[in-house]
């Protein structure tokens, strides 16, 4: 680990960037922290949503049965055929899980969304003050 001695570390002149780089790496920096909000935002109201989603479900009949053609929420190798006009109409349930489905992806997405933004600050400053 490099090792110096503190009075010449304390006397190392940091050199400042014109007050107009300055402005346009704080700019940019903003940008960076409004996106990320704007994904945290994205999250939290999709987390909210999905529980609010679940609790719906819950309150309905516990003797509704789930369309198990909605081939995004379930994934059926082996069992009894079930024929169409055997499953009672459920488009509410089915439009409930299609959401949640939805939320998850939008939630992903802003995960990645942060991660990539994660090191964009180090960018912004490499790219000035190199």
């Amino acid at each position: 680990m490099p090792q110096g001695k503190r009075e010449h570390i304390l006397d190392y002149v940091i050199p400042l960037p014109p007050i107009n780089i300055q402005s346009e790496i704080v700019k940019e920096c903003e940008e960076v922290d409004s996106q990320e909000t704007q994904a945290l935002k994205i999250i939290n109201d999709s987390r909210a949503k999905i529980e609010s989603l679940f609790r719906e479900l819950d309150s309905m009949p516990k003797t509704t049965r789930f369309n198990l053609e909605n081939k995004r929420a379930f994934n059926l190798s082996i069992g009894k055929r079930v024929l169409n006009f055997e499953v009672p109409d459920i488009d509410s349930q089915n439009e409930i899980i299609n959401k949640v489905i939805e939320l998850e992806s939008a939630i992903k997405e802003s995960r990645l969304k942060i991660k990539s933004l994660s090191g964009h600050k180090e960018l912004i400053l490499k790219k000035y003050l190199a």
